[in-house]
C-alpha cells in the first residue's frame, strides 16, 4: 500500500500553504515590534485647534496631519482621546521618512454642553519624548433655532387624554365651531 505522504500533490499543496502562510505574516508586520523601532521625529501640523461652535448632538471630525522628520520609519503605537465621546482613528502602517499620516479624531457632542476641551495622546516611537498631545477645544450649544411646537409638546399627554391626534387639529366632533366675526356668520343667512 502506497504512503499518502511521498506523494508529490501533497508535498506542493504543503509548500504552498507555508508560502502563503509567511506572505500573510509578512504582509501583517507581525514580525516588527514597535516599541523597538529606531526612534524618529515628528511634527503635527496645527496640533492645539479652536473649533467654531456646535449644535449639541453634532459629530466633529478634527483630522490630524502628521510628518516623519526623522531618519527612521515612524510608528504610531497607540491613540488615546480623554472622553468617551471622542474616538480616534489611526493607521498601523510605518510611515517612512519626510512621508504623512492622518490621525482623525471623531468627536459626538449628544451629551455635553458648554464649553469642552478634548485631549488626545499619540505614543509612537518618537525622540525626545514618545507622548504627543493634541487638543481641540468647541463650545457646544443647544439648537436656538428649533423650537417646539404645540403638537410636539402636548402630543403625548393629549394622546393619552382624548385618544388622538385628530382631536388636537380638529378638535371634538361632537361640539360645532363657530366663529365671533358676525360679517362672515351673516354671509350664511
Amino acid at each position: 500500500m502506497p504512503v499518502l505522504k511521498d506523494h508529490p500533490f501533497l508535498n506542493m499543496r504543503f509548500f504552498g500553504g507555508m508560502i502563503l502562510l509567511l506572505l500573510f505574516l509578512q504582509a501583517c508586520n507581525w514580525n516588527v515590534d514597535k516599541t523597538k523601532l529606531a526612534k524618529t521625529k515628528i511634527k503635527f501640523i496645527d496640533s492645539f485647534r479652536h473649533y467654531f461652535p456646535i449644535p449639541q448632538g453634532k459629530k466633529l471630525t478634527a483630522s490630524y496631519r502628521f510628518v516623519n522628520t526623522g531618519q527612521h520609519p515612524l510608528s504610531i503605537i497607540d491613540v488615546q482621546t480623554s472622553c468617551g465621546c471622542a474616538l480616534a482613528e489611526f493607521s498601523d502602517r510605518l510611515i517612512q521618512p519626510e512621508g504623512e499620516g492622518t490621525i482623525v479624531v471623531e468627536y459626538n457632542s449628544n451629551k455635553n454642553l458648554g464649553f469642552t476641551e478634548i485631549y488626545t495622546t499619540v505614543i509612537a516611537n518618537t525622540e525626545p519624548e514618545s507622548m504627543h498631545t493634541l487638543v481641540f477645544d468647541v463650545h457646544v450649544v443647544p439648537d436656538a433655532l428649533y423650537v417646539k411646537d404645540y403638537e410636539e409638546v402636548f402630543y403625548k399627554e393629549e394622546k393619552k387624554k382624548k385618544g388622538g391626534v385628530k382631536e388636537l387639529v380638529d378638535g371634538d366632533e361632537t361640539q360645532q365651531g363657530y366663529y365671533t366675526d358676525s360679517s362672515f356668520a351673516r354671509q350664511f343667512d
